[in-house]
């Protein structure tokens, strides 16, 4: 390459970034406010130092825009090795970091996807260097750091990111996911503002979101986690941050809803608590709370259909004994009961109105979820079994404004596991019907009978399963039909070019069972 076509490349590099401030002075480390992307690359630092390259000799933060990059001056060790990281935070999701020196030679690139890039020249020489860093997906904040080290020193650099950057994952589970809960919101009456919004993010970070909520209406935020994401938690803080919602259920598929009389802006803030991966949130604003069902009294009709509707569970799951009856609660309330299980097993049934009304049920142990019933309807059921007696907390969550009873009742899980199924693809004949064992993050794949009918349906449900898959495969591996819902069971159509099952456990562990189903008298 001619002298001048380099000084071109340099020239072109220069104006096509953004100018930077001056470098940190060496020795010296400014990250300025300890948020998430300084404790992230607190972390980065630690490894860097337990494998032989630190401390680090410089570290600064930078903000870039996607599309757009920076161009910093930098002096590389004459003596040793230079590396230099770039650690990317918010939604700056893809970072790509190069070296080029003097000339405008390239002599060091690293454009992986991701939040993390690094490059590693040894020897650096002592003509002045440039380092490139640019932004190919998102805004935000980037901390660029140098470490020297000797030649031939360092464990190297395999996984150095890992935990600490979103990983580069596909996307497409979560919008599967959360495109679920856009059909159930709009079946709520409920309209999504904006469309839903994607984000691969790392364990640890945060993700905020500016809203503007309007007078006399309902907002329903939801979020959804993809493979790697096992906690997601939901917040909703006040202009003055004062937070006034959250859900921090042990799970990847939060929901929180806020009514207001009045116009006020507010920030919702999604944290993931546990892994890594793809997540996906989505805000739907409910119709005026004047069109809102008067709250109905026990005399009143929707009582009525409580009770029709409570001894259609009775004649499932046998006899139910009234915990609880006409409880108030009100839009995105959440009202926790303590009950007792063992020895044995038992089901707590509980049914609202009025209609339209959405009812979810928890059930923990100690902290942790260990079933939960989330299928959009006025009722739910939820089950668990021990040894001996234990105490446990059951939580009702309404969407919507009502009241409902709580009941309970000794059974069998199988037996609230078929419930479940009748109740979310209506009456059907049980053709066949199979189990296995499964273990969390497991997948099982099972031949489709050659004598069930094409238009039959699947239905998978399981003990100590919080969250079960199904996946409908033709010969040829492709995808022909999904159930990806966050429930302990799915549903799945059968199509004629379906010749595979594959079962996964995206949460818990245990026997799955599944069914192959018909239509009425089949």
């Amino acid at each position: 390459m001619s002298r001048l076509l380099r000084c071109s490349l340099l020239a072109w590099l220069l104006t096509a970034c953004e100018p930077a401030a001056p470098t940190v002075t060496p020795s010296v480390v400014d990250l300025g406010p300890l948020d998430q992307l300084a404790r992230r690359f607190g972390r980065l630092r630690d490894r860097m130092d337990e494998r032989g390259y630190g401390p680090p000799r410089r570290a600064a933060r930078r903000f870039v825009m996607e599309g757009r990059g920076l161009v910093v001056p930098v002096d590389l060790a004459s003596d040793g090795c230079s590396t230099w990281i770039a650690l990317g935070g918010g939604g700056l999701q893809d970072v790509t970091l190069a070296l080029h020196d003097g000339d405008g030679v390239e002599v060091g690139r690293d454009d992986r996807s991701g939040q993390g890039a690094l490059v590693h020249v040894c020897p650096g020489g002592a003509s002045p260097h440039y380092l490139e860093v640019r932004a190919g997906e998102g805004n935000g904040a980037v901390i660029l750091a140098e470490f020297h080290s000797s030649i031939g020193a360092g464990e190297g650099f395999e996984e150095l990111f890992d935990g600490l950057v979103a990983p580069a994952v596909s996307l497409g589970v979560v919008r599967e996911r959360l495109a679920e809960e856009v059909d159930a919101l709009r079946a709520r009456g409920m309209v999504p503002e904006g469309g839903p919004l994607f984000r691969r993010m790392a364990e640890g970070q945060g993700w905020r979101r500016e809203l503007r909520l309007a007078a006399g209406h309902c907002y329903m935020v939801t979020a959804r986690g993809g493979e790697g994401i096992v906690d997601v938690d939901l917040f909703m803080f006040d202009a003055e941050g004062a937070e006034i919602a959250r859900d921090l259920g042990n799970d990847a598929s939060p929901r929180l809803e806020h009514c207001v009389d009045e116009a006020r802006d507010v920030v919702v803030e999604l944290r993931c608590f546990s892994g890594a991966g793809g997540v996906g949130m989505v805000v739907a604003k409910g119709p005026p709370r004047e069109a809102t069902p008067e709250v109905p009294s026990a005399e009143t009709p929707p009582a009525r259909a409580m009770e029709v509707e409570l001894a259609e569970y009775a004649a499932r799951l046998g006899p139910l004994r009234r915990l609880e009856e006409d409880v108030p609660i009100r839009p995105g309330e959440a009202r926790s009961h303590t009950v007792v299980v063992g020895p044995g097993c038992a089901a707590w049934v509980a049914v609202g109105a009025p209609e339209n009304l959405d009812l979810d049920l928890y059930l923990a142990r100690d902290g942790e979820l260990i079933d939960r019933d989330v299928q959009v309807r006025r009722s739910g059921a939820v089950a668990a079994c021990a040894t001996e007696a234990t105490p446990l907390v059951l939580t009702a969550k309404s969407y919507g404004e009502g009241r409902y009873t709580l009941a309970t009742g000794a059974t069998q899980h199988a037996d609230l596991v078929a419930l479940r199924g009748a109740l979310a693809v209506g009456d059907t004949t049980w053709l066949a019907e199979e189990s296995v064992t499964i273990a969390q993050g497991e997948t099982v794949r099972m031949n489709v009978p050659a004598d069930v009918d094409p238009a039959r349906v699947v239905l998978i449900g399981g003990e100590g399963v919080l969250d079960v898959d199904a996946f409908l495969r033709a010969e040829d591996d492709a995808l022909v039909a999904s159930d990806t819902g966050p429930a302990p069971w799915a549903v799945v159509e059968r199509r004629s070019s379906g010749v595979a099952l594959d079962v996964v456990a995206y949460r818990g562990e245990g026997t799955v069972v599944v069914r192959w189903l018909g239509p009425p008298g089949s």
